[in-house]
């Protein structure tokens, strides 16, 4: 398993590439993990999206990382980018659900998971401050 770190402002995306499976050096997530909490990362996305299999090591590593992660306090973690099989496995059981923030929009771009739907937030704001700026103005005639 490799992973690559990639960082903006207070957020770290772990992006994995590989198996998440016993023997393949699962501690060296944790231990990255670790680092980056440490160095002050407030937000923290497990990307997935690279990984071709997780077994039930992998699984349990990434419940002890949330759990180490949970006792900070002051950091949160997603995964993002599972693959059908893992995401089933975790929408089928509540607690593992739980557990993990787990965000499938987040692909696209996990530094702002909810972008889009900021997006139409906004959009929809500004769509009715115009609206009320129109109903003022014609008021005023």
């Amino acid at each position: 398993m490799e992973i690559d770190i990639r960082t903006e402002g207070r957020a770290a995306v772990l992006v994995l590439n590989g198996r998440l499976v016993q023997g393949e050096r699962l501690e060296l997530l944790r231990e990255r993990v670790n680092t980056l909490m440490s160095e002050g990362y407030r937000e923290l996305v497990i990307d997935l999206k690279s990984v071709s299999y997780v077994d039930s090591a992998g699984l349990g590593e990434l419940v002890a990382i949330h759990t180490s992660v949970q006792r900070e306090g002051t950091v949160s973690i997603r995964v993002v980018g599972l693959n059908r099989r893992l995401a089933d496995l975790i929408a089928a059981s509540t607690r593992l659900r739980n557990i993990f923030d787990v965000d499938p929009a987040m692909a696209a771009d996990p530094f702002n998971p909810r972008l889009t739907d900021l997006g139409w937030r906004v959009q929809l704001g500004v769509a009715l401050a115009i609206l009320v700026i129109i109903l003022v103005l014609i008021a005023l005639r």
